[in-house]
């Protein structure tokens, strides 16, 4: 499944060294390291440092690199992004068909037009690609119960 990037550098050429900076970097909660032979970058709260030789420094968007270390971050980044990247949920494109399910638990398609009940409809999570994806989410366990749940006034009622 394709991820959605938590972490994007951008870098242009500036002679022979490379100058960089965050184009995105959703990695506030995300502690990770990643060692070579001669150094350790590391991600703390947004923040990327670099270890060498056990001297722990800062990187920042001001320091221009070399092709060595450009390479060394772009590993970097791709590791992270690997690891903590979000699975994105397929969307069908403009005047698409999609699936979903309908009050009498019949399953009912619709085409994409990004309008409100089709954002709702994605947002709700009641939104599939085929009919089979929507026919076992109907058919679950976790669906009936739910239902149940809102039934009996456990979900959604006064209490």
């Amino acid at each position: 499944m394709e991820k959605e990037k938590v972490l994007e550098i951008e870098f242009m050429q500036v002679w022979d060294k490379w100058a960089w900076k965050f184009v995105k970097n959703n990695t506030k909660d995300i502690i990770y390291s990643s060692v070579d032979k001669t150094n350790t970058l590391t991600i703390v709260n947004g923040v990327l440092f670099t270890v060498i030789n056990d001297n722990k420094t800062n990187i920042n968007e001001f320091d221009m690199l070399n092709d060595y270390s450009k390479t060394k971050l772009e590993e970097f980044v791709n590791e992270i992004n690997e690891r903590y990247g979000i699975p994105k949920r397929w969307r069908a494109i403009e005047y698409s068909e999609y699936y979903f399910l309908g009050s009498h638990m019949n399953i009912l398609s619709n085409y994409e037009h990004y309008d409100i009940i089709d954002n709702e409809r994605y947002e709700l999570g009641n939104y599939f690609k085929t009919k089979e994806e929507a026919k076992k989410v109907a058919n679950s366990k976790e669906w009936k119960e739910f239902w149940a749940k809102v039934r009996a006034g456990k979900i959604g009622g006064d209490e």
